[in-house]
């Protein structure tokens, strides 16, 4: 079976954090995907697509309580989001792989104990 890959749409809300490419942008935001078909992930927890595997993870943003609003990280941004979540905008908007905003953050927490 072959594979398409979709350009992910610029759809209404918050836009995803794209990392260079439009097939699999590193985070898609909750206000982003919710009312649109990948809101499928809400019953699963996760979502394919493009190939690449996305994971809900609490975005820290306010909600009514007892609810939380989950962004979709892809899973290769997964242990950075849980850390430092949106704050990692920056860094994706630059094209930095998360090997090297580990690498950069790891500096910057070095420096910052001297």
């Amino acid at each position: 079976m072959s594979q398409t890959k979709t350009t992910i749409p610029k759809l209404g809300g918050t836009p995803s954090i794209n990392d260079g490419t439009n097939h699999a942008p590193a985070i898609m935001t909750f206000e982003y995907w919710i009312d649109t078909p990948l809101s499928i992930a809400k019953f699963y927890g996760e979502i394919k697509v493009n190939g690449r595997k996305y994971k809900m993870i609490d975005s820290g943003e306010p909600a009514d309580p007892g609810c939380f609003k989950p962004d979709l990280v892809r899973e290769d941004w997964c242990s950075l989001y849980k850390e430092h979540r949106r704050a990692l905008k920056p860094y994706i908007l630059k094209g930095m792989t998360p090997s090297q905003v580990r690498k950069l953050l790891k500096k910057k927490r070095n420096e910052k104990e001297m």
